[in-house]
């Protein structure tokens, strides 16, 4: 009886071994799915680019001699939501468009934005900025 014991112990073993495998797998696909959400996350999205602006405003409407780190912080992340040119037509496009929801933003300080947040943009400027250049 005792070796039977020893036996019947040893294949629950066994078979717990099965199932701590699955949750390794598990946690695996779950950290794949993140690293692919989170490459996909950086991709252009239009509706933040204009919840940024509200934090620029100072800046834009000439109240503030800098724009504050968090609008900034929302330049940079324009910046780098941008790779291809395709992301840069449609972020200008975008900008172009919620700027017009903003008349007091003075073209001058827009320009000079990025560089202000030490952003290279090639396509950030005024309201009348050609995209498709």
């Amino acid at each position: 009886m005792l070796v039977k014991s020893s036996f019947h112990i040893y294949q629950n073993t066994d078979h717990c071994n099965k199932y701590m495998m699955k949750p390794s797998v598990v946690l695996l696909t779950l950290l794949a799915m993140l690293f692919h959400m989170m490459v996909v996350g950086h991709a252009f999205d239009c509706e933040e680019v204009k919840a940024t602006i509200p934090l620029c405003i100072g800046f834009l409407i000439g109240d503030d001699d800098q724009p504050s780190t968090a609008c900034c912080n929302g330049v940079k992340d324009l910046k780098s939501s941008v790779p291809t040119q395709n992301d840069r037509h449609k972020a200008c496009e975008c900008l172009k468009k919620a700027l017009t929801h903003f008349p007091n933003i003075r073209d001058d300080l827009n320009a000079l934005l990025p560089k202000r947040c030490g952003v290279d943009l090639s396509f950030y400027g005024n309201k009348s900025i050609k995209c498709d250049q």
